[in-house]
């Protein structure tokens, strides 16, 4: 899938612990299957891991923003956000989110790249104003 701005669903959230070859083993994660709701990549699925780690956390809390439904508190690191919380915030959401093409000899496509999940926006934001549902956007941040 071409490197752009999409509109995705939360499709699917699965909760569970970083790996032993992880920089931090054991750590609780939560792995989100994002699925495209418009134009020709309707219907795919794209993914991204949040860990809860101190340099981690800004990126989850970005996406609880852009999610929407969490105390300014919970959103400022003050207040604790609970699994439950997510999945009943998180579930069926429709955002906006960049993807771009990361080089991964590993578990890249036939091409060498793989689509990583970058950033999550809220439909409301004026990133969601640069979605494409075609090819490349040069406008993506």
């Amino acid at each position: 899938m071409p490197a752009g701005m999409y509109k995705a669903n939360v499709y699917e959230l699965n909760w569970g612990k970083t790996g032993e070859s992880a920089r931090n083993p054991g750590e609780p994660k939560l792995t989100i299957t994002f699925r495209i709701s418009d134009g020709e990549n309707e219907g795919r699925q794209v993914y991204r891991t949040y860990t809860f780690g101190e340099k981690a956390r800004p990126f989850f809390l970005q996406l609880c923003e852009a999610i929407g439904g969490f105390t300014d508190d919970q959103l400022n690191g003050e207040a604790d956000i609970l699994p439950e919380e997510v999945d009943h915030h998180f579930q069926g959401t429709e955002v906006v989110i960049s993807i771009n093409r990361k080089q991964d000899r590993d578990f890249g496509m036939e091409d060498g790249f793989r689509n990583e999940v970058r950033n999550v926006y809220s439909v409301k934001s004026p990133q969601a104003q640069k979605v494409v549902s075609g090819p490349s956007d040069p406008r993506m941040p």
